[in-house]
C-alpha cells in the first residue's frame, strides 16, 4: 500500500484504493517464485558463496604480480630469467590459482549443503558450474585491479579486498535491507555487480521451479567475464609496451 501511495496518480485515488483493498477478502499475488517453505537464512549462505568466489580476486593480483618485473615480489626476478616463455608462465599461474580457488569453494559448498543441510536448489552440477565461472571471473577481476592500480603488491591486495567486500555488501550479505533497496532503486547494479549476479544465480535455483532465471544470470556472468578478460588483455598489452 505504501508503494502504491508513492505514485502521484495513485495518491489522488487513495480512498478508492483503500476501499477496494478493504473489500477484497483474498488477494492472490502471481509470481514465478515458489515461496512455500523457503528459508530467509538460506539467502545469506548464497551471499557467502558469492563472497568466497569474489575472494579469488586476490589470486588474480598474484597472477599479475608474478609476471611483472616492476613488482616488489622478489621471486619475479628469478622467474624473468628462467628459460620459459612469459605467456606459458602466465597461463600456468592462472590455471594453478584457478584450481586452488575452485577446490576451496567446492569444499565449502559440500560442507554447507551436506553437513549444514542448507538447500541450494537445482543440481550439484549447476552449482559447481556457477562456482567455477565465479572463481574465473573473480581472478580476472583481480588481474584488472592489479593492472589498473599503481603501487605495491600489498596495496593492490587491499584494493582488491575492498572491492570484493563492497560488492558482497551490495548483495545484502551485511544486511538484508541493502539488497531490497538496490533492487527497488538501482536495479542496474544487480546486473553489473559480480557479487549480486553470483548471489542471484544461486538464489534462482532455490526460488524458481525452472532454469530460465539461472541461465539468464549465467549469461550475465559470462558477459562480465568477457569484459574483464578484454580489459585485462588491453591493460597487459599497454604495460608490455611501456616496458619496451
Amino acid at each position: 500500500v505504501l508503494e502504491i501511495m508513492k505514485s502521484p496518480e495513485a495518491a489522488v485515488r487513495m480512498e478508492e484504493i483503500i476501499k477496494d483493498l478493504s473489500e477484497s477478502g483474498k488477494v492472490n499475488i502471481e509470481s514465478g517464485a515458489d515461496l512455500s517453505g523457503k528459508s530467509k537464512m538460506a539467502i545469506y549462505f548464497y551471499g557467502l558463496m558469492a563472497m568466497i568466489c569474489m575472494g579469488a580476486s586476490s589470486f588474480g593480483v598474484n597472477v599479475v604480480e608474478n609476471s611483472s618485473l616492476k613488482s616488489d615480489v622478489k621471486h619475479t626476478r628469478r622467474l624473468a630469467v628462467s628459460p620459459v616463455k612469459r605467456s606459458r608462465m602466465l597461463v600456468a599461474d592462472f590455471m594453478s590459482n584457478t584450481i586452488i580457488t575452485m577446490v576451496n569453494t567446492i569444499i565449502l559448498y559440500i560442507y554447507i549443503r551436506y553437513l549444514l543441510k542448507v538447500d541450494f536448489g537445482g543440481t550439484g552440477v549447476q552449482i559447481i558450474i556457477g562456482l567455477i565461472l565465479g572463481n574465473i571471473m573473480s581472478i580476472l577481476m583481480g588481474m584488472c585491479i592489479a593492472l589498473l592500480v599503481k603501487g605495491s603488491a600489498d596495496y593492490k591486495m587491499t584494493i582488491s579486498a575492498a572491492v570484493y567486500v563492497g560488492s558482497s555488501a551490495l548483495t545484502g550479505m551485511m544486511g538484508a535491507g541493502v539488497a531490497g533497496f538496490v533492487e527497488n532503486h538501482a536495479r542496474i547494479i544487480n546486473y553489473i555487480n559480480p557479487g549480486s549476479v553470483l548471489t542471484k544465480m544461486f538464489t534462482s535455483l532455490y526460488m524458481y521451479n525452472n532454469n530460465a532465471a539461472y541461465i539468464g544470470y549465467l549469461l550475465n556472468l559470462l558477459a562480465i567475464m568477457a569484459v574483464f578478460a578484454v580489459f585485462s588483455a588491453l591493460l597487459a598489452r599497454r604495460r608490455r609496451n611501456d616496458c619496451i
